[in-house]
């Protein structure tokens, strides 16, 4: 049977070599990925073809994403605690300046508090999130499936559209403590005026933040009382603990060996998003960045770039121009 009927064929492309093509442009520009050919495998290809075969590549994931599915990442270990992160960052568009790309992080731990795997949804500015929010919540519901008795939290920078979405799908929330702590260095630049007393006395709240309970509150309440409190960090900081102070319970999660900050979206704001497309002089169409956020969702996802392509290689697409 031919390769076309058979689907074989995309863009003109193998799936062998539209594989390789499409992670590298995932990765790099077209100009880039067209020097990384010709240099390291001696194949000349123009930047159109590249983004052509990448065009049809993320056509099969937008057409097959909710039908394929994926499986969960293999873990051997036991699952002790998922964190569910969501963040935004932005990135340019084309005739509409820098708008916000939303980011989704779905984190496994095991009982010593070791990240184990993630899985990572990111989606291209739109009028409001309703997309994302969509898509999201659908691999929540997918990964709650298979691990329905594990606790769920869900850490976030204390954005109010973040907890209106994670409160119903966690058991608990949790503002991330290195946000806290950035507000607690502004309030130490206004408290004292030499450097080796605002250390100290960071060192020391940070240290009962982190580790002693109602500790937020202790703190608040000598935010408040201090005689410079109308100054603009110290108010932002007052302003920051009192809106977060019923999620800043950090003690009981060290304890239990459960992550309390949000590093591991804020490395995927920068991985999936600006490390490719906020580089210099870049900017995008809605469609084109979709694609890319997509493959990159796949590709740093544990397991699901290997899954797409067995699919593809398995069921065929209708996938020739």
């Amino acid at each position: 049977m031919p390769l076309e009927n058979r689907c074989r064929i995309i863009a003109d492309s193998t799936p062998k070599c539209a594989r390789l093509l499409s992670w590298k442009y995932s990765e790099m520009s077209g100009g880039k990925v067209r020097d990384d050919l010709r240099e390291n495998h001696a194949v000349s290809m123009s930047i159109l073809h590249i983004q052509r075969v990448f065009e049809e590549v993320g056509g099969i994931m937008k057409e097959k994403e909710a039908e394929w599915g994926y499986e969960m990442p293999t873990i051997r270990e036991e699952v002790a605690c998922i964190a569910i992160c969501c963040d935004g960052t932005t990135a340019p568009v084309r005739e509409e300046g820098h708008k916000e790309v939303m980011v989704g992080s779905i984190s496994f731990y095991n009982t010593a508090g070791e990240r184990l795997e993630s899985i990572y949804t990111a989606c291209a500015p739109e009028k409001g999130k309703a997309v994302f929010e969509a898509i999201f919540a659908q691999e929540i519901e997918e990964v709650k499936q298979c691990y329905p008795k594990v606790h769920y939290m869900g850490i976030a920078d204390g954005a109010s559209w973040n907890w209106g979405f994670l409160e119903p799908r966690t058991d608990e929330q949790l503002t991330d403590f290195f946000h806290a702590q950035t507000y607690l260095t502004g309030a130490s630049e206004v408290m004292f005026r030499k450097k080796d007393e605002r250390k100290a006395w960071l060192g020391t709240a940070s240290h009962q933040l982190k580790h002693k309970a109602q500790s937020a509150e202790a703190i608040l309440e000598e935010l408040k009382k201090s005689p410079k409190s109308g100054r603009e960090k110290m108010e932002k900081a007052i302003t920051y603990f009192t809106n977060q102070l019923k999620r800043m319970n950090y003690a009981t999660f060290v304890q239990k060996n459960q992550p309390i900050g949000s590093g591991v979206i804020e490395a995927a704001c920068k991985t999936l998003v600006n490390q490719r497309l906020c580089n210099s002089g870049m900017r995008w169409h809605s469609d084109a960045m979709d694609n890319i956020l997509m493959a990159r969702s796949l590709i740093y996802s544990a397991d699901r770039w290997e899954q797409f392509w067995k699919k593809v290689d398995r069921y065929g697409i209708n996938c020739t121009s």
